[in-house]
């Protein structure tokens, strides 16, 4: 284009003419040249437009991409943490799961002691409660009652004599026919010695149980056979003050009941 306006420049005036006709497609050519790098600007700058456009786009949705992985991530770390907590939690709880065992172990092994310490207290308790009974009522009696054992039974003076005494028959017979003698007599010590005879007579029982002692009911006729009177005559029983011994292997009355009547 510049080439062409020095050439234009160069001619003589007689091409006159021909010189302002090629100035005027000269002039339309500068302007269809304008126009189209005007155009072509246009275009580009659009392009331009579109491709920051796009950018801006692709951007934030690579920005939401990056915020989706953050939360992912986030995520990823606080299940980890929870895994870490749970693996911690499932060796605690191992842990209380043995220790649970072992302490069901060991209340079973207690349960198994105390059960063989109920039946040895069981075996003593039958073997020797009444052993224990009979001391313990040894010990409580009154001066007085305690004094009369004594003469009766020559210098008696503790539980385990009487148990020794307790063994022969004679003398546990003497003891009875005490008993009797303090009721017929109204003595008031009757009543316990009455209960020291009883103890006696269940350890007597214990190695000769064909032994009894007679059940007597109240409003019972009175037999002479059977009972012994204490208070006024009359034929039927008021109150049983000391139970009597039977044989039953042979059904006979070896001590009468005292009765009152």
């Amino acid at each position: 284009m510049d080439k062409l306006q020095e050439l234009l420049n160069s001619q003589s005036d007689e091409d006159y003419v021909k010189i302002e006709f090629l100035k005027q497609v000269l002039q339309l050519l500068d302007t269809s040249c304008e126009n189209n790098v005007s155009e072509r600007y246009e275009e580009v700058l659009q392009k331009q437009k579109d491709e920051i456009q796009k950018l801006m786009v692709e951007n934030d949705q690579l920005k939401k991409e990056i915020g989706d992985l953050s939360t992912q991530i986030e995520a990823k770390e606080a299940q980890s943490v929870e895994f870490d907590l749970l693996a911690t939690q499932d060796d605690t709880l191992n842990t209380l799961q043995k220790e649970v065992s072992d302490l069901e172990q060991d209340v079973n092994s207690f349960k198994e002691r105390a059960r063989e310490k109920s039946v040895e207290l069981s075996y003593y308790t039958e073997r020797y409660s009444k052993i224990e009974d009979l001391s313990l009522k040894f010990k409580q009696l009154s001066p007085t009652s305690t004094e009369s054992i004594k003469n009766i039974f020559k210098e008696l003076t503790s539980p385990i004599q009487l148990l020794i005494t307790i063994g022969d028959y004679e003398k546990l017979k003497i003891l009875w026919e005490y008993v009797v003698y303090l009721y017929i007599n109204s003595d008031s010590h009757a009543e316990e010695i009455n209960e020291l005879f009883d103890l006696c007579f269940e350890l007597y029982q214990e190695v000769y149980p064909h032994f009894e002692r007679v059940d007597v009911e109240v409003g019972a006729t009175f037999s002479t056979d059977e009972h012994i009177r204490v208070g006024q005559a009359s034929r039927q029983v008021v109150e049983v003050k000391f139970r009597g011994i039977k044989n039953s292997r042979n059904g006979k009355y070896v001590q009468k009941s005292v009765v009152l009547t």
